[in-house]
């Protein structure tokens, strides 16, 4: 069973002067049990990234990023800082794995 936890969150506007135009990013470490024969016993991580604006709600995930916590949670922080958007999550990491 995947488990998730909120590593981050930012509040950003498309306009200063509209309110209403405000939406969230969340950004996510996910956790769920390893498939792979060789770490059978362990846990992976991924991320998921979050776009909630009004009643609307986008989200992309990476499921198998790292056996190790404290790398996801580090790539949580990077994406956050850079304001990844879903759309962009699967590049973004795609381009830090070098795949």
């Amino acid at each position: 069973m995947m488990k998730k936890y909120l590593a981050h969150s930012v509040e950003l506007s498309q306009n200063a002067e509209m309110q209403d135009d405000c939406f969230v990013l969340e950004y996510y470490v996910t956790e769920s049990p390893c498939q792979f024969e060789e770490a059978a016993d362990r846990c992976i991580y991924g991320l998921e990234v979050v776009k909630r604006h009004g009643n609307t709600v986008e989200n992309s995930s990476v499921q198998d990023y790292s056996l190790y916590k404290d790398q996801a949670v580090v790539l949580a922080q990077k994406l956050c800082s850079n304001r990844v958007t879903p759309v962009g999550l699967l590049d973004v990491v795609s381009d830090l794995i070098g795949v």
